[in-house]
């Protein structure tokens, strides 16, 4: 039994399963760590003590090494917050806190800085997209790593300063481009502290990003590669392919349209509602549908049933929202590892960048067109004041520009 403050004792901190350090340990259940504890002014409540079960911060992991080296880091963690920095489970306080100085604190003040980060990401996961969830894991991995390596772990969020994030930053031993990306991460954890009023000031602010070098040019496909992609795909996996075509023509992020449901669709006006999601908030835009793609929304819409998402599994309608990362994994298997298609190494993504160069090269010639058939400005002065975005919307539907 572990003696502690003001009489409370626990039982040694243990972890589920037993054989968590073999090779052979299964991920398939969550482990957790597991002790219990007793406090002399709640015996009549918990005679035999408490049991605590601690599963957050590492069950997300699937890969045994990584729930491994994630479990092991909370439960130093845990053991520390117990035995040093005096928590108690039962009042869910810090025992050397004064009475008078307890505010009923979401994350508390004293919180040592992984158990605060990880109650940040906690809350922030409703308001990110998968891939996002996958990025913060990512970081919390090594970051955490750098944090125990430092022993900054024993650390209250309070008392964490700019120098001991850029040291820790620096201990990751990243990329500067890594190094910058882990760096936006870390602050917008530490923004959701600040306003959970866990901290007073964000200590990542200041924190200069790195100079980087010059950004590889990103790698597009040529008219002749999209026809042959365009051909393959047709036969080879229909659904995907006319998901490609709406993609393409569209001007969405993938995870736009997968949120897109049949009531968001307005075929008689070609448009639809995207939820864009940017910087923490959410904004409902409303988009075209261009004359070219309109049968592909047309054919999709005639598959739906109330209420269903446009893209569910198989890029088709369903009840259930599918995840975007398998539009890369299948990019990769039908195309890019494709010898037949020559491999060709553009990403998925690449395909909106070309459509904004074509579209703007095309925009640009409506543009002219439309000044050279005025003798002066004054028609399209006074029009345009009160027609902007839907000259806009007009342009854009009777674009041309097919994929193949």
């Amino acid at each position: 039994m572990i003696q502690l403050t003001n009489g409370c004792t626990c039982t040694e901190l243990k972890i589920y399963p037993k054989n968590w350090k073999n090779k052979n340990a299964s991920t398939a259940k969550d482990w957790y760590i597991y002790y219990t504890f007793h406090d002399p002014l709640f015996i009549n409540k918990y005679p035999t003590g408490k049991p605590v079960q601690v599963k957050k911060g590492f069950n997300y992991f699937k890969n045994l090494k990584e729930r491994q080296e994630a479990v092991q880091i909370v439960f130093e963690a845990t053991k520390l917050k117990v035995k040093e920095k005096g928590y108690n489970p039962i009042t869910d306080q810090f025992m050397k806190i004064e009475i008078e100085e307890i505010i009923d604190y979401e994350v508390h003040p004293d919180t040592p800085i992984l158990d605060a980060l990880t109650s940040a990401l906690e809350k922030k996961k409703a308001e990110l997209e998968p891939h996002t969830i996958a990025d913060y894991k990512s970081m919390m991995l090594y970051f955490s790593k750098s944090i125990i390596e430092l022993r900054y772990d024993t650390m209250a969020i309070k008392d964490i300063k700019r120098r001991h994030i850029r040291i820790a930053l620096q201990n990751c031993n990243k990329s500067p481009d890594r190094t910058n990306k882990y760096r936006s991460l870390i602050q917008a954890l530490f923004k959701e502290l600040n306003q959970m009023e866990t901290i007073e000031t964000n200590p990542v602010n200041d924190i200069a990003i790195l100079k980087t070098g010059p950004k590889n040019k990103r790698v597009t496909l040529t008219l002749s590669q999209r026809k042959e992609i365009n051909e393959f795909l047709y036969k080879a996996h229909y659904p995907f392919w006319r998901y490609m075509q709406i993609f393409f023509h569209s001007g969405a992020r993938s995870s736009e349209l997968f949120n897109l449901k049949i009531q968001d669709v307005d075929l008689k006006n070609q448009t639809y509602l995207a939820n864009i999601k940017k910087g923490g908030q959410n904004k409902i835009v409303e988009k075209v549908i261009k004359d070219i793609a309109l049968p592909y929304w047309h054919e999709l819409i005639s598959k739906c049933k109330e209420n269903d998402y446009l893209f569910s599994f198989g890029f088709t309608p369903g009840t259930q929202r599918a995840n975007t990362d398998r539009i890369n994994k299948l990019w990769k298997m039908l195309v890019k590892d494709n010898d037949k298609l020559g491999r060709p190494q553009a990403d998925f993504y690449s395909l909106k960048h070309t459509h904004s160069t074509e579209v703007v090269d095309l925009i640009n010639k409506h543009q002219a067109a439309e000044h050279n058939s005025h003798t002066t400005t004054k028609m399209v002065d006074t029009v345009y004041d009160v027609r902007a975005e839907a000259r806009k919307a007009e342009t854009v539907k009777e674009l041309k520009n097919a994929f193949a």
